[in-house]
C-alpha cells in the first residue's frame, strides 16, 4: 500500500494524528483487510503471449581442395619396378559404336574410345603407389534457408541449394595416368578435361553399383499445422516436399586383356560427366498425427503416413555398361506410394 502523509511536526515520521491519504495498494481488499483470499483473478481463456518469427539466411560457400589422395601404377621395366607413366602405354584397339553391336549413346550419338596397352618390354607389376598428387577440387556454392517456427498453431523449414565442384586434373597426375578410362565421344580423344564436373561413385552394388552422385540444385520444404490444439479431438497435419537434380549418367564400354598383363579397362563413353542425367526427383510425403496423453508419465503418438502421395515413378537409375545385354535398362525407380500407420509409447 502507498500512502501520503502531512508531516504537521516536521520529524519526517509519521505521528498519530497526522492526516494521511491513500494513493495505491494491492492484493488485498482495502474495505476488507483481514479477509484471507486475494481481490486478485485469472482468466481462465488466458493464453501465453505469442511471438511471430522468420528466420531468413543466405550461406556462400568456396572450398578449395588440393594434395589429393591418388593411386599410381607399378611395371617392371626389364625386371626393375617402377612407376607408369603416359609414355609406356601404346595404341592397342579401337573400340566404336555401330548401333547394333556395339550401341550407340541413349540419344543416338555414336561414340568412339581408345583402348591402350603397355609397350613392348613392359609388364604390370600388380601394385600400386597411394600419394598426394597435383590435382585440385573447386566447389562453389549458395544456399538459402527459410525458418519459421512453431506459433499460431504452425511452422515451416525450407532450403534451396545450388552449387558444383569442378575437377582440375594436375600436370603431375596427367603424366602418371593411364591414356584409357577418360571421356573419349566421337573423336576418340582419350584426355582428361580440365574443369569438369567433379562427382562421386557410391560404395554399392549391384543396380547401387554405378551411381555417380552430384546434383547441382536441391530443394526441401517441411511444415506442420496443429489443427484444434485446445480441443480433445485435436491432431496435427504435417508435409514434406523434396526435389533435386537427377544423378549423372556416366555411360561406359569395357575392354578385357589388354597387353602385357593389362587386365579389364573401362573408359566412359560420354563427352562430358553430366552429358546424361537421371530424371529429376520430386516427392511428396503427407503425415497425420494425434497425440495422446493416458496418465502424468505416459502418452502415445498415433499416425498415418503417405509416402510419395502423388505416385511419382521417376528413373534414378540406369544401366550405364553398354557392353552387357541390359545396357540403358531401368536399374532403380522411385517407389511407389506407401501408406504406414503408426503408433508410439512415450513414458517417462
Amino acid at each position: 500500500m502507498s500512502a501520503f502523509f502531512n508531516d504537521a511536526n516536521g520529524n519526517n515520521f509519521f505521528d498519530s494524528g497526522e492526516n494521511f491519504t491513500v494513493v495505491g495498494f494491492g492484493g488485498f481488499d482495502i474495505n476488507n483487510p483481514s479477509l484471507a483470499t486475494t481481490p486478485n483473478e485469472i482468466d481462465p481463456n488466458l493464453d501465453p503471449s505469442l511471438t511471430d518469427e522468420l528466420l531468413l539466411g543466405v550461406d556462400v560457400t568456396w572450398r578449395n581442395s588440393a594434395d589429393l589422395l591418388t593411386t599410381r601404377g607399378f611395371i617392371l621395366d626389364n625386371g626393375v619396378k617402377r612407376l607408369a607413366n603416359r609414355n609406356d602405354w601404346v595404341l592397342e584397339r579401337t573400340t566404336s559404336s555401330d548401333g547394333v553391336n556395339v550401341p550407340h549413346l541413349p540419344d543416338d550419338t555414336p561414340w568412339t574410345a581408345n583402348f591402350h596397352g603397355l609397350r613392348p618390354g613392359l609388364a604390370s607389376a600388380g601394385g600400386t603407389l597411394l600419394t598426394n598428387g597435383d590435382s585440385k577440387r573447386e566447389y562453389l556454392g549458395a544456399s538459402v534457408t527459410i525458418t519459421k517456427r512453431l506459433s499460431n498453431r504452425w511452422m515451416a523449414r525450407s532450403y534451396f541449394q545450388y552449387g558444383d565442384t569442378e575437377y582440375d586434373f594436375g600436370s603431375e597426375d596427367r603424366f602418371y595416368d593411364s591414356p584409357t578410362g577418360a571421356p573419349s565421344g566421337a573423336d576418340g580423344s582419350v584426355d582428361s578435361p580440365d574443369g569438369d564436373l567433379f562427382v562421386v561413385q557410391s560404395a554399392g552394388s549391384g543396380p547401387f553399383e554405378n551411381v555417380f552422385i552430384q546434383s547441382t540444385w536441391s530443394a526441401n520444404l517441411n511444415g506442420l499445422y496443429q489443427v484444434a490444439p485446445g480441443r480433445p479431438w485435436g491432431f496435427n497435419i504435417a508435409g514434406n516436399f523434396f526435389a533435386r537434380e537427377g544423378y549423372p549418367l556416366l555411360y561406359s564400354w569395357t575392354e578385357q586383356a589388354l597387353a602385357n598383363g593389362v587386365g579389364s579397362v573401362t573408359a566412359t563413353a560420354t563427352d562430358s560427366v553430366d552429358q546424361f542425367r537421371a530424371d529429376a526427383v520430386y516427392s511428396l510425403d503427407l503425415r497425420l498425427e494425434k497425440d495422446m496423453q493416458f496418465t502424468d508419465n505416459l502418452s502415445g503418438i498415433l499416425s498415418l503416413d503417405a509416402f510419395n502421395v502423388t505416385n511419382e515413378n521417376h528413373i534414378l537409375g540406369r544401366e550405364v555398361e553398354l557392353e552387357t545385354s541390359q545396357a540403358n535398362f531401368v536399374t532403380q525407380t522411385l517407389s511407389p506410394r506407401i501408406y504406414r500407420l503408426g503408433f508410439r509409447l512415450n513414458w517417462r
